[in-house]
């Protein structure tokens, strides 16, 4: 009856607290544009540069991707980060 009633009374108050996979810095560069310093190949991961920072990266399906395109951060591996490059329209906003 005690761990009932206690479970009912300390549950709002510890639902505030946010539990699990924190966010970090990193997480905030998915959906970013970034520059391509380093062409990106088929076999060879090249590299970007984002927020004045230079990461190494690949391409979403292993295409080349050519030095100074304007690409978007899709995910990140390890320390690599995936990227596509930016369509027609989006690389004229």
């Amino acid at each position: 009856m005690i761990s009932a009633a206690l479970l009912i009374f300390t549950r709002p108050a510890v639902k505030k607290f946010k539990i699990g996979r924190e966010k970090t810095n990193v997480d905030s560069l998915i959906g970013k544009w970034v520059l391509v310093t380093r062409k990106i190949s088929e076999f060879e991961k090249g590299e970007v540069k984002a927020n004045g920072l230079f990461w190494a990266a690949r391409s979403e399906h292993n295409t080349e991707i050519a030095e100074g395109t304007k690409c978007e951060v899709l995910r990140i591996e390890g320390v690599q980060l995936i990227i596509r490059p930016l369509s027609e329209e989006e690389n004229h906003d």
